[in-house]
């Protein structure tokens, strides 16, 4: 409130999520373009990996699962949010020793942090680089 705009908060584009955009864009090179890039393919193909965790959890397929929330884990790991990326690689680790009797309830932490992550990264890419 006394801050000059310059130096607010950065939370307009993620007010549930961890995403901290001045680590994400450091971690690319201060790139801005690749940063659209990455939120556009996190946009266009997370949804999709998400879905196949799902449908591992619902048809208790411990091998699908394994890859498919490690691939989601990997994609999201850019964002640093620590909860999605905790959740995706229990779900993993479940999916790799067969242990799914938790799976349903840690999708559900999952789904519930990925939908604040698409939130986040659709308010982004609305905005533009203005972080």
């Amino acid at each position: 409130y006394g801050r000059p705009a310059d130096q607010q908060p950065r939370s307009t584009y993620s007010p549930k999520t961890d995403i901290n955009w001045e680590k994400v864009t450091c971690s690319l090179g201060n790139d801005t373009n690749r940063l659209k890039a990455l939120v556009e393919a996190t946009l266009d193909e997370c949804p999709g990996m998400l879905e196949s965790v799902r449908q591992a959890v619902a048809d208790a397929d411990s091998g699908r699962l394994h890859l498919s929330a490690q691939t989601l884990k990997e994609a999201i790991r850019y964002f640093g949010c620590k909860n999605a990326f905790d959740y995706a690689f229990q779900l993993e680790r479940m999916g790799r020793d067969s242990l799914l009797d938790q799976s349903h309830a840690v999708l559900t932490l999952l789904k519930a942090e990925m939908e604040q992550i698409f939130d986040a990264l659709s308010a982004y890419s609305k905005q533009g680089d203005q972080i």
